[in-house]
């Protein structure tokens, strides 16, 4: 890897074992907070969005670099009718 404030034309390679840690680490802690992203979402989705519904959405997030344009609709939670039942209208505005 290069370092910061060198000469950047020396074209000079430091070999740091401490930034592959840093690395490791942060995959880990990237690791440990998707789980955590995981929990809040089916916390928050409990009873507002069916199970399926949950895992579905959470199996196309974890796919969302592979996903096509015309995939992208999978990233959209499809709430339980008796929520949005109980939703309130919304009168329109001036983009309705």
């Amino acid at each position: 890897m290069r370092a910061r404030g060198g000469d950047a034309q020396s074209g000079e390679v430091i070999s740091d074992d401490a930034g592959c840690r840093r690395r490791t680490s942060a995959w880990a802690r990237g690791h440990s907070k998707r789980e955590q992203y995981i929990g809040k979402f089916n916390h928050l989705a409990d009873g507002v969005v069916d199970s399926a519904e949950q895992q579905r959405f959470l199996d196309a997030v974890q796919r969302i670099g592979e996903l096509k344009g015309d995939q992208l609709g999978a990233l959209n939670v499809r709430v339980l009718p008796e929520v949005l039942d109980k939703a309130p209208t919304i009168p329109s505005g001036i983009f309705r």
